[in-house]
């Protein structure tokens, strides 16, 4: 434990936190009115549910308006921030970033060649503006209160996403939370990760609250995309960390894990089907709970369309096989937005990988936390995407942790924030 928190609380120790409460709270108030409006899209997708049928999936009903009433709210907020701050963009997107926005900006001219080109215009803005707003209500904290800024943003969402199942199914209802946890996979790796690296105990406290709390949401989910996706988060922390004792703690469990998987003996392959994909059975994993065919119907569609895709966010909708995502972050963009926008995510994936990189050999606060997130995320997207499609909670915490990534990583190589 460092000095600092060795000595006694005293008044001059007391003063400095309370100033430094005083600082965070008055940078809450410059990010909360784009906070209530991205947190507000959150709420209306998990409690204000349209019910519609597949034909009128793009009917602008009441529940559709408070949508858009939100995006023009946001939009206002996001632009009189940069007016008053006029901030530098590349202070705001680094190279990857720039390509993570570039691709969005190609789903909304894909309304140019959609089928329904307003549908398609207003769902990849939506994304967009959404993204722009974490970026510029993140922009309000300074460096010290940056990382909690994040965590306040991504827990609230999290909060509101699985608060929205509850009160959907019944607060008595465990099973309503049976869904997607990407969110709590991200948050998960990320804690994980930075309590490998952080010397700071108060700040460590901190990430082992939310480390639990992320992960008992995670068990509860029971969902097989997510437990994979912050499985290979942790793995992505301790390998790049190099701790031994860690990794060789694993590798013993991955062995013992294989070893009781091919023994033969039915009650214990059962019970890791259990641990690792819950509710599932041997031939619902093979078959990706269904997910082999809807990856059979939709791959040869792609080259109908391979350059330019059929249009942001309605593919999936219009082809036949009726869903929001195919279920497959590769599948959705290629399907939305084509080799082209596909060419534009990986050069933000592997930006993202050289500045994380980077970031990690400065010794950057926050990289390994942020280096484990964005594999739980995108490993995640192998089988419920949250990226290059749609609007879905997950993207309000992957786009903090970015957020995060991105300013601190421009500081450290730049010294001008």
């Amino acid at each position: 434990m460092s000095d600092a928190y060795k000595k006694p609380l005293t008044h001059s120790n007391a003063t400095e936190r309370v100033d430094k409460s005083a600082a965070y709270w008055n940078q809450l108030k410059g990010a909360l009115p784009i906070w209530l409006c991205i947190w507000g899209l959150a709420f209306r997708r998990m409690v204000l549910r349209r019910g519609r049928s597949a034909e009128n999936f793009a009917t602008v009903d009441s529940f559709a308006l408070v949508d858009i009433i939100l995006v023009g709210i946001m939009t206002i907020l996001v632009l009189k921030k940069l007016a008053k701050g006029n901030p530098s963009i590349r202070r705001f997107f680094p190279v990857s970033g720039e390509f993570l926005v570039a691709m969005y900006c190609l789903g909304i001219v894909s309304m140019i060649w959609s089928p329904m080109p307003s549908y398609s215009g207003y769902r990849a803005y939506e994304v967009l503006i959404s993204i722009f707003a974490i970026y510029v209500s993140l922009s309000c904290f300074s460096q010290k209160n940056l990382e909690k800024g994040a965590l306040t943003l991504a827990v609230g969402a999290l909060f509101i996403f699985y608060g929205g199942r509850w009160l959907e199914t019944g607060v008595s209802s465990i099973a309503g939370l049976h869904v997607d946890a990407a969110s709590a996979a991200m948050i998960f790796a990320y804690c994980f990760g930075e309590l490998l690296t952080s010397p700071d105990e108060e700040r460590k406290r901190v990430l082992r609250r939310l480390a639990v709390l992320s992960l008992g949401i995670l068990v509860i989910s029971t969902s097989s995309s997510s437990n994979i996706g912050a499985a290979f988060g942790v793995l992505t922390a301790i390998f790049s960390k190099r701790n031994r004792f860690l990794a060789f703690s694993l590798l013993l469990f991955l062995a013992l894990v294989s070893f009781m998987m091919i023994s033969g003996a039915d009650d214990l392959q059962s019970a890791m089907l259990q641990i690792f994909f819950p509710g599932k059975n041997y031939e619902g994993v093979m078959s990706g709970t269904g997910r082999v065919s809807v990856f059979k119907y939709y791959w040869p569609l792609v080259f109908d369309h391979p350059w330019f895709g059929y249009g942001f966010g309605i593919a999936t909708r219009t082809l036949g096989f009726y869903a929001n995502t195919a279920h497959n972050i590769f599948l959705d963009i290629l399907l939305a937005i084509g080799f082209v926008g596909f060419t534009l995510f990986f050069l933000f994936f592997f930006n993202f990988i050289f500045e994380n990189i980077k970031a990690t050999k400065i010794r950057m606060r926050s990289a390994l936390g942020c280096r484990a997130m964005f594999a739980a995320g995108l490993v995640n997207c192998l089988g419920s995407p949250f990226i290059g499609n749609f609007w879905a909670v997950p993207i309000i915490v992957f786009s903090s942790f970015l957020a995060l990534h991105h300013f601190s990583y421009y500081q450290q190589t730049t010294k001008k924030i």
